[in-house]
């Protein structure tokens, strides 16, 4: 891979593989990021496009590429633009757990992709869910056919432009056994009571994940935890990331940590199975995001609890921290709406309205 944490040298390494007759690296994990900043990377990635050797581009977290999505990202937005130009040809997979319709179509626009409706595969149930392996596995074969007959143009021929239509699947958002709950809290202190209360008596030993709203807050709650008795650690942007891969490390393996207090830093990657409970001390930022990090919890099917904890200050605090983006050289009014919007259907959410 070549993502933030990994020095030059090794940059380098990769660099000189990838020109390579035939390279010995078969997939690369790379950043939006990386791509629109490094001429040198997307001139290594035409090269290997030209000698017909990219096979997918496969796009994680592609709610991101939509300024109406609740985690919008500049770079992902130029995705479409540099796989027009760099590899048009190549199919294109894109995948999220959160993207609603409205999300889901300017996806479509920023990636220049057009769906056919009659080829769109959903499910929502378990029978549903191997139907939707089927047809996966049936769309996937048609995909390599196409793919062993495509011809690349090299050289300084123009690049046909890719028109195929594109297909959706998709999967009901409900898991049954996750068990969502919200509760009024008249502090953070109080609520903290009631969290510690909960862990030893239903959750001991038991792998679980407090999301809080700042760094300072996850420190001064695994704090709490621990002098409870309760083997917490906090996790956040704020350390560097040999300590974080470290407690990511130890609670992951069962190794003297059983709590991560952590900010939504925590979670990209994140595949433990045995999560039982997911704790939001304080309003998560939208719907989507509250999803996406509280089903961290119960992926090995067990029963699990998804507990958020609210008061109206949590919203205040959010609007309050958001105001900041307004002094930004990089202000997007699309962008700063839709977060507000968010906030407030959370708001809603959780005064069941």
């Amino acid at each position: 891979h070549m993502l933030s944490d990994v020095d030059s040298s090794e940059c380098d390494f990769v660099y000189q593989e990838l020109v390579k007759q035939e390279p010995r690296f078969k997939l690369i994990y790379i950043t939006p990021e990386k791509l629109n900043n490094s001429n040198k990377l997307r001139n290594v990635i035409l090269n290997l496009y030209n000698r017909g050797m990219i096979s997918r581009l496969v796009i994680d977290e592609a709610h991101c590429v939509s300024q109406w999505g609740h985690d919008f990202r500049t770079d992902y937005k130029k995705m479409g633009e540099l796989r027009n130009t760099l590899m048009p040809n190549v199919p294109c997979m894109l995948l999220t757990a959160t993207a609603t319709p409205r999300v889901r179509n300017d996806i479509l626009m920023q990636m220049r992709l057009t769906v056919s409706d009659s080829s769109s595969t959903s499910s929502s149930s378990s029978s549903g869910l191997n139907g939707f392996k089927t047809a996966f596995g049936t769309a996937q074969n048609k995909l390599e056919s196409k793919l062993s007959n495509r011809n690349y143009m090299t050289g300084g021929s123009s690049m046909q432009k890719n028109n195929q239509q594109c297909v959706f699947f998709m999967q009901s958002f409900n898991r049954e056994n996750l068990q969502y709950k919200v509760e009024y809290k008249t502090s953070n202190s109080a609520a903290l009571g009631k969290i510690s209360e909960l862990i030893k008596s239903k959750y001991a030993n038991k792998s679980g994940i407090v999301y809080c709203i700042s760094r300072n807050e996850c420190e001064q709650v695994s704090d709490h935890l621990r002098k409870n008795g309760i083997k917490a650690l906090p996790y956040h942007a704020g350390m560097d990331d040999k300590k974080r891969q470290e407690i990511q490390h130890k609670w992951t393996n069962n190794i003297d940590c059983k709590v991560v207090c952590a900010t939504i830093a925590f979670g990209m990657g994140i595949d433990k199975p045995d999560v039982r409970y997911v704790v939001h001390l304080g309003l998560p930022k939208s719907l989507e995001g509250y999803y996406q990090e509280s089903g961290r919890a119960g992926r090995d099917g067990g029963v699990s609890l998804c507990l958020l904890f609210y008061n109206n200050q949590d919203r205040h605090k959010w609007l309050r921290l958001m105001q900041h983006e307004q002094k930004s050289p990089n202000f997007n009014p699309t962008a700063y709406k839709t977060h507000v919007d968010n906030i407030y259907r959370m708001a809603q959410y959780c005064d069941n309205q």
